[in-house]
């Protein structure tokens, strides 16, 4: 329990910090966007997003369980063949993912907006898919082993390269550099991500294994794709129906300036879950993971359980209580009718 207060702790500062720029990224972006064009970027990105989804195939999680799992064990041979095979075929199916959005974007900008006008914004959006998918792969390696300090530095740098980058791009290039930056900002959480794990994760893997298929092994990932399955389809038709198609009906029914309106709702309640759910998530998730027996998974589960309500009771009051603040603070005025919905 110690522990995982501690880890949490420092997390949830980690976190803070990240907001703060996150923050900043969202106030520039509703500054010089307006609610009009904010609702169209809105609504790409939250493509994106269900495309990254898509492409990781519910693994991320599966990743967590089992690298955590093999190295309790000592089965590094286990690590290498399931790294080395899922990180192939996730990156072959990633590509094949941005070709056919590549190929096909006057159908997505349809479905999206029902109208073409915002056809070469999404044009940009597969350039971003491959990168995308290799920071999710190695973030969730490095997840497995638990180093703190090096995740709270990703989440950092995470959040303050998105804030500098985003900056020019939207002040010279407006909603093309809003969407631009999807793409510049996915290239630099890799090359983050990926010197994180070579630096801190003490599994030794090659480019050269992966070219020689030396550890190519399919049999390695049946558990982590039947595991992700169930995670897969939930997180699926949580942002299809919930993000893309919803917005769709906004944007339809209401005009997309209802979008944009409507996006400091959903935003700032997944600012408050991903600060929940990080938190306790990078530490607790591998613990239980590596647990050898129901007592060691209930002790866990339920010291994860108050450390959880001991966070969300507060940010969930703060939210709902100074809803019109935080509008104003990190939106502008145009925003404010956004707020009878919050507390929904």
């Amino acid at each position: 329990m110690r522990q995982l207060v501690k880890a949490s702790a420092v997390l949830a500062g980690t976190q803070l910090v990240a907001l703060f720029f996150k923050l900043i990224h969202t106030k520039f972006l509703a500054v010089f966007l307006g609610p009009y064009k904010l609702g169209i970027f809105s609504q790409i990105y939250f493509f994106e997003s269900w495309a990254i989804i898509l492409i990781v195939f519910g693994a991320d999680q599966g990743i967590v369980k089992y690298v955590s799992e093999y190295y309790a064990d000592g089965k590094l041979e286990e690590i290498k063949k399931f790294v080395v095979t899922l990180g192939t075929l996730l990156l072959c199916f990633a590509l094949l993912v941005a070709l056919f959005i590549y190929l096909f974007p006057a159908h997505i900008t349809k479905l999206l907006f029902d109208e073409l006008r915002y056809r070469s914004l999404v044009e940009i959006v597969p350039f971003a898919l491959p990168q995308a998918l290799l920071v999710a792969f190695f973030l969730s390696l490095v997840y497995a082993f638990r180093p703190v300090k090096q995740i709270s530095f990703f989440k950092i740098s995470e959040a303050v390269l998105g804030a500098v980058t985003l900056l020019p791009l939207v002040y010279f290039l407006n909603l093309r550099g809003a969407v631009l930056n999807l793409v510049l900002i996915s290239l630099l959480q890799l090359l983050v991500i990926y010197w994180i794990y070579h630096k801190y994760v003490p599994i030794e893997i090659s480019l050269r294994d992966f070219v020689r298929f030396r550890y190519f092994e399919l049999r390695s990932i049946y558990k982590v794709l039947n595991y992700g399955a169930v995670n897969l389809v939930i997180q699926l038709v949580t942002y299809l129906v919930l993000t893309i198609l919803f917005r769709r009906l906004i944007i339809v029914h209401l005009g997309v300036q209802a979008n944009g309106i409507y996006s400091p709702a959903y935003g700032l309640s997944v600012h408050a879950m991903y600060l929940i759910q990080t938190t306790i998530f990078v530490y607790s998730f591998t613990r239980v993971s590596e647990a050898k027996s129901l007592d060691e998974v209930t002790r866990e589960v339920n010291s994860l359980l108050r450390v959880a309500l001991l966070i969300m009771v507060p940010v969930f009051f703060l939210l709902i209580t100074y809803r019109k603040l935080l509008v104003l603070l990190l939106y502008t005025d145009k925003f404010l009718p956004v707020t009878a919905i919050i507390p929904v």
